[in-house]
């Protein structure tokens, strides 16, 4: 074969490949169709009378009742156990606040001594500073 004949035989394979490989893809790709149908709703409910809508109603609100009233036991149990986490903080507080007197109060007899030497030292440098005649 010459190069002409070969060079078509491939291009026409290729072509042939190419509209192959679309369709699959096209096939593979495309848009779902969404098929729609009318369901007719019935409606269920039973039918109650007043006296079964009564009984139910009073179960539920007896159910109700007896949770709230469980839950306000509940919090009232956790309100006294904040009472009693309360105290016992307070407590601990004032033995803490005992016990770091003496220390608090060492610190701030340091801090006042330490704040005066600053402050008579800055006041003799100043006294230098006005004899010598730098200022």
């Amino acid at each position: 074969m010459t190069n002409r004949a070969l060079f078509i035989t491939v291009s026409a394979s290729i072509m042939i490949a190419g509209v192959g490989i679309g369709w699959l893809g096209s096939q593979l790709f495309s848009e779902p169709v969404v098929l729609t149908t009318n369901v007719p709703v019935e409606d269920f409910q039973p039918q109650l009378t007043e006296e079964e809508l009564a009984q139910l109603c009073a179960k539920n609100v007896e159910e109700q009742k007896e949770n709230v009233l469980d839950l306000q036991k509940r919090v009232k149990g956790l309100q006294e156990t904040l009472k009693e986490k309360e105290a016992e903080l307070g407590e601990i507080k004032k033995e803490a606040s005992k016990k770091n007197l003496p220390r608090l109060a060492k610190g701030r007899k340091n801090w006042n001594r330490n704040w005066q030497l600053c402050r008579f030292n800055s006041q003799q440098q100043n006294k230098r500073e006005t004899l010598c005649g730098q200022n």
